[in-house]
């Protein structure tokens, strides 16, 4: 009989801490920011006048398209890569320099009137001997988690990007088929 109660009272605090914990995710979605750099969100269709402008290395008819874009944010200059999927908006990225990383981290909590809920640091060795600490910090927004660093692939640029589920769902297929032709180049005389 003690048992049962115990069951019981156990499942009933389970139950209502399940329901709270729902309804608190709920109201913290409700606070994401919306993501947006110069008019674009992710999942915004890829017009022919955006297309004409900043995609002039590309084909309309791609299904995988990069456009290029720089703006200047608040004073920073930003170079921004665009990468659309079937006519979507999936994915972007974007560099500027590493010296405006503060500047960059203070423009988007003011925009997103919300402080980086994540704030990393992660010491790198460079081939040459040198160490340094890059720093990254992140968002998450409505669109998807949007991350700040520091360095990218030198001490004088810094990235930044925002990727949906589509992107990571695309990029697992891409790396599916590219595994799978390389197993069959291996292995493909040796089964045959």
């Amino acid at each position: 009989m003690v048992n049962k109660k115990l069951i019981l009272i156990g499942a009933l605090l389970f139950y209502s801490c399940a329901s709270f914990s729902v309804a608190q995710d709920s109201s913290i979605l409700d606070k994401q920011p919306d993501f947006d750099i110069n008019g674009m969100k992710l999942g915004d269709k890829l017009t022919v006048a955006f297309f004409n402008k900043h995609c002039s290395s590309a084909n309309i008819d791609n299904a995988e398209i990069e456009c290029k874009q720089k703006i200047k944010l608040n004073g920073i200059k930003l170079s921004i890569l665009y990468f659309f999927h079937n006519g979507k908006l999936i994915a972007l990225s974007f560099n500027y320099p590493s010296s405006k990383y503060s500047d960059l981290i203070d423009v988007y909590t003011k925009k997103f009137e919300l402080s980086p809920h994540s704030n990393t640091e992660e010491p790198i060795l460079l081939s040459t001997g040198a160490k340094y600490t890059n720093k990254k910090v992140s968002w998450n927004t409505a669109s998807g988690e949007f991350v700040i660093q520091q360095y990218w692939n030198n001490l004088k640029k810094g990235s930044a990007h925002l990727s949906s589920t589509e992107y990571d769902k695309y990029k697992l297929s891409k790396s599916e088929k590219f595994n799978e032709g390389i197993i069959e180049k291996i292995f493909g005389d040796i089964f045959d």
